[in-house]
């Protein structure tokens, strides 16, 4: 090999490796039931975006509390529900979200100190069926 060939070679690899390498794909709704959501790049988006400036709660940006997540029919469409409340004061600090990966479609509620907030301007439709995800995942809120 020349000594020509033998830097465009190296070049070629250097080039490669310094590739950025593409974004993971987001996963599908069984397998995101079972995962770290934070880590989907669709879910996390789509939460921080919906957050908004309550993303400066430390409990909801990391979801760092007591908390569920599980499949749930949402007006006939199988969607995520992800719950999380504060640490130590889940009756003031709560927060329920939907989302599907398909769509990705954010919708929910939080309360932070009492003030419940709506999350991802979910259409009227939906309104009744998050209602009831609240109330079966927060009785006290």
């Amino acid at each position: 090999m020349t000594r020509h060939h033998l830097l465009a070679a190296c070049m070629a690899t250097t080039l490669a490796a310094a590739a950025p390498s593409a974004p993971p794909k987001p996963l599908g709704l069984d397998a995101l039931a079972k995962a770290n959501v934070m880590k989907d790049p669709g879910f996390k988006t789509a939460y921080l975006r919906a957050l908004g400036p309550l993303a400066r709660e430390y409990w909801l940006i990391d979801m760092d509390g007591p908390g569920d997540q599980q499949i749930v029919p949402v007006s006939g469409t199988r969607m995520l529900q992800v719950t999380v409340c504060k640490p130590h004061d889940c009756g003031d600090n709560a927060m329920m979200v939907v989302y599907s990966p398909a769509t990705r479609a954010l919708y929910g509620f939080v309360t932070v100190a009492r003030r419940r907030t709506t999350l991802g301007q979910p259409p009227a439709a939906l309104l009744p069926d998050l209602q009831r995800l609240w109330h079966a995942a927060w009785p006290m809120g």
